[in-house]
């Protein structure tokens, strides 16, 4: 081998090889990859996977899908979000069995002055499911992953 052949030209020969290669028969696209393979110095799967590359058109961007509208209101996720933490973060299925207890009382004392009925409406309509997704930005922030509250034994490892 005398020389290294740069990119630049292995891309001008696939280029050239690419329409030909396209329109003909098995048999010829046979011929077709052993002279590329030759030129080129690569393997037929390589000049064969090159080739079909080369002849395949660029994916034109797919505009984005409307997302489904959503069907709670962003004062009741919040509502959500600050009874998790009043109640000491506990996991959805609780959330939603404690809320019918809590929420009056609550209310009663003022404390969540600023929600209307229609959030509390909708935050005892939620499902525990909805209510783990929608409290995952909450959840991650509370409580850092990697922070660890208990130290190693000093007790050695029996052998």
């Amino acid at each position: 081998m005398e020389g290294k052949i740069s990119m630049a030209t292995k891309r001008q020969v696939t280029l050239r090889f690419r329409d030909e290669y396209m329109k003909a028969s098995k048999k010829d696209k046979g011929r077709i990859l052993d002279e590329m393979c030759s030129v080129l110095e690569i393997g037929r799967s390589t000049a064969r996977r090159r080739l079909a590359e080369a002849g395949r058109k660029p994916c034109e961007p797919q505009e984005s899908k409307a997302s489904r509208p959503k069907r709670y209101s962003d004062q009741s996720r919040e509502l959500l979000a600050r009874m998790w933490l009043m109640m000491d973060m506990p996991c959805a299925k609780y959330l939603k069995q404690m809320l019918p207890l809590r929420l009056p009382t609550l209310r009663a004392c003022g404390e969540l002055a600023e929600y209307d009925g229609f959030a509390f409406d909708e935050l005892t309509a939620m499902s525990p499911a909805t209510m783990d997704r929608y409290l995952k930005r909450t959840r991650d922030e509370a409580c850092p992953k990697g922070l660890v509250s208990t130290r190693r034994s000093n007790a050695r490892a029996r052998p």
